[in-house]
């Protein structure tokens, strides 16, 4: 449910054929800030944050009824997550729960900067876009940025899978 690599390349190491990825580099390879230590500084058996996705939701019965994954990099778990609240709590389609604008708090990639600031990443070209006054005003730091999202998801209802993927990306999904 999930294509990434990291970079455009993964490592730029191919293994019998499997390229490899490039997740070190979504550790924060700054320590501490402030004198604070960052959450997802690099340290010994410890998994990047965006790790936590693809994911699978299962229903009071242990029956499987959602896989979602997105390629995206630090912003992988809004995207998930944006995806699994649409489709649990606002009994959204799959389909109609990744077509939901992304607005979440976090980390601006610059990869061309030593600091990536955080504030507020709303998505561009959206509905979304159009609140950015409104986000600035309640203080929020804000960010319009393009979308990097490629979510995917498999939905199971009454015994048949239904795919959904994101028609921002050039994607397809298939199902019954």
């Amino acid at each position: 449910m999930t294509s990434t690599v990291g970079t455009g390349m993964g490592s730029g190491v191919m293994v019998d054929g499997v390229l490899l990825n490039a997740q070190m580099a979504n550790f924060s390879s700054i320590p501490s800030l402030n004198g604070k230590p960052v959450q997802n500084a690099i340290e010994a058996r410890k998994r990047p944050r965006s790790a936590i996705t693809p994911l699978m939701v299962f229903d009071k019965d242990d029956n499987l009824r959602l896989v979602v994954g997105s390629p995206g990099s630090s912003q992988i778990p809004g995207y998930v997550l944006k995806t699994i609240v649409g489709i649990v709590d606002w009994n959204l389609s799959a389909q109609d729960a990744i077509d939901l604008p992304n607005i979440q708090y976090g980390t601006k990639i610059d990869r061309t900067k030593p600091y990536n600031p955080t504030g507020l990443l709303v998505e561009k070209r959206t509905f979304a876009e159009s609140m950015v006054p409104s986000f600035a005003e309640m203080g929020y730091k804000v960010h319009v940025i393009p979308v990097v999202s490629g979510l995917n998801a498999i939905e199971v209802k009454d015994g048949l899978l239904h795919g959904a993927t994101d028609r921002r990306r050039a994607s397809t999904s298939l199902g019954d």
